[in-house]
């Protein structure tokens, strides 16, 4: 019961963000086929790894920025590693 309630609280503290995002038009359709296997996940609540290869001196260079202002580019990742993990819960 404890769970339900805060699954529900969780869902009603929810927010919508609006990005903007520029690359090509393959790029973008990658980008939309990993959020679209995102959010069915999470439709059948069922937890699984994605893995996303990003060329980045490549076609993948796309540009992302948040409608409100906020820097996307806040948090800095280690580049000299090959591989970074990113968890959501």
């Amino acid at each position: 019961m404890r769970k339900q309630l805060n699954a529900i609280n969780e869902a009603n503290n929810q927010e919508e963000r609006v990005y903007k995002i520029s690359a090509l038009p393959r790029v973008l359709n990658s980008l939309e086929k990993v959020l679209s296997a995102i959010q069915q996940l999470g439709h059948v609540g069922a937890s699984r790894n994605l893995n996303v290869f990003v060329d980045g001196d490549g076609a993948t260079r796309l540009k992302v920025s948040r409608t409100d202002k906020v820097d996307m580019m806040r948090d800095e990742i280690n580049t000299d590693l090959d591989t970074i993990n990113f968890g959501m819960e």
